[in-house]
């Protein structure tokens, strides 16, 4: 596991203040070039949050799997890695908003094949493909994740799409035509405590997976 410190910008931080805590940190690949992009955003296509680095000694930690090293992208508004495996993850803590500890947990795989895979993270997703059918599983703390709500979106996916997992932390849902299928899961854990100061009565996971479907 990679650990680096993302010392990010004053302006990130007071935008996702002012806005909702239901933003996902989101990585897209390109599968020719294995190159991986990182964007927070409330879903995929929207609108993403810049993130900059700033300069300094404190900074936010971030863990990844399967990427080389992260750094600032070309565009300006985000991040960029070489993805050295078929999938990789990362887990940045944001902080306390309002009285919930946002942390997030993003996964990225080459196809569905790849996201199978668990990569041992606290939570993640793991998707898998059969019959013309994406069966999504949600992991948390080492055992599936029950009565969540996993977003769908993706070519050819009805705008709002959602599915409960069931005892087994698993949902089935439609499959992309072709290009990404992303799915994101907010997971609320009852667990008060304090970080960098601040008081929090919950835990809130947000978790994403996006998954390349180049298969009509």
């Amino acid at each position: 596991m990679n650990r680096s410190t993302l010392l990010l910008s004053a302006a990130l931080l007071a935008a996702l203040v002012t806005q909702s805590d239901a933003h996902f940190l989101w990585i897209f690949t390109d599968q020719t070039h294995r190159r991986a992009s990182f964007s927070i955003a409330e879903q995929p296509g929207a609108d993403p949050i810049p993130i900059k680095i700033a300069p300094g000694k404190e900074g936010i930690k971030l863990d990844s799997v399967g990427f080389g090293k992260i750094a600032p992208g070309a565009n300006g508004t985000g991040l960029e890695a070489d993805l050295l495996k078929p999938s990789g993850a990362v887990r940045l803590p944001f902080g306390v908003f309002q009285d919930s500890l946002v942390t997030w947990w993003a996964k990225t795989a080459i196809d569905f094949k790849a996201a199978q895979s668990t990569l041992g993270q606290r939570y993640e997703l793991t998707a898998s493909l059969a019959h013309g059918r994406v069966t999504v599983r949600v992991i948390g703390e080492g055992r599936p994740v029950a009565g969540c709500t996993v977003e769908v979106y993706g070519d050819g996916i009805p705008t709002g799409t959602t599915a409960k997992t069931d005892r087994n932390g698993q949902a089935e849902v439609a499959k992309a035509k072709i290009g990404t299928e992303s799915f994101g899961v907010e997971i609320a854990v009852k667990n008060p405590g304090t970080y960098r100061g601040g008081t929090y009565r919950q835990r809130l996971e947000m978790v994403s997976l996006t998954v390349r479907v180049d298969q009509p």
